[in-house]
Parts: structure tokens; sequence; C-alpha cells
């Protein structure tokens, strides 16, 4: 191959590779970014006067069909399981969340989704029972569904 040719080929190469290049950054700037998700997610506030606070993460939780949980929240508190329940209502509808239609009296279960396929659909479930001893147990269990997986 003569040097020219050999110039040419590399050029050629180049200018190939820098559109690819080019192409490459298009697609990356023009994908929307993940929507953030909803308020107190997965971190709903913690309910004053819980004690035995226990916080259970990813992998240790078992695994729902479509919807994963992210973590469950554990805690006992002296307070009434319907005190605690509106507490979380309160809470939870003033910062976006809509509620399900309640199934059980002790628990509420509420979805965020910002109305788009992109966000998925985010969920909190908060049960409140009376507790063996005094006062109540809660379980409060956060996850998202991406929807198209």
């Amino acid at each position: 191959m003569t040097r020219e040719r050999l110039r040419i080929v590399i050029g050629v190469s180049s200018v190939v590779i820098l559109c690819l290049a080019g192409v490459l950054i298009i697609l990356l700037l023009a994908t929307p970014p993940r929507p953030p998700g909803p308020p107190l997610y997965p971190e709903p506030p913690t309910y004053a006067g819980a004690t035995e606070i226990e916080i259970i993460k990813g992998d240790a939780l078992e695994r729902l069909p479509t919807i994963e949980r992210e973590r469950a929240i554990r805690f006992k508190t002296s307070d009434t399981p319907q005190a605690v329940l509106s507490f979380y209502e309160e809470t939870l509808k003033k910062a976006g969340w809509s509620l399900f239609e309640k199934i059980a009296p002790d628990e509420l279960n509420f979805y965020w989704t910002d109305g788009t396929a992109a966000s998925g659909l985010y969920k909190a479930n908060v049960t409140a029972r009376p507790s063996s001893k005094e006062g109540t147990e809660v379980t409060i269990e956060t996850g998202y569904d991406a929807g198209g997986r």
C-alpha cells in the first residue's frame, strides 16, 4: 500500500469514527433522564415516639413478582394503630402520594407515579397492628415497579 492510500484510509477511518462518536453523543443526550422518584421514598418519616426501629434493605427482603421491595421499616409505639395510620395517611397524601382502596382496617396502601410510563409505580404500604403487649407494631414497606421489566 502506498503512502497516499494509507493516508486516505486513515483519514476515512478517522471521519467514520468521529461520526459514530457524534451519533453516540446525540443518542445519549437525547435520552431523557429517569424522572425523580416521589417525595419521602424509600424512607417515609419516622413516627414520633417510635422505638425498636429496624430497617431491612434490598436482598434481605423476599421479592414479589413485579414489585421489588426496597426496604421494610419496623417499629413499635405506645400510640394506637389508628393514630399511626392517620399520621402516615396525612403525611404521604401531603407529599403527593395516592391512597389505594382500603383493603384492611389495619393497613394503608399508597402509590405514586408522575403519570408517564417512564416513571414506573412506587408503593408504600403501612400496617399498624395492636402489639401482643401494649401499643402498636408498625411495618412500612416501600417498593418500585418499573412496569416494563
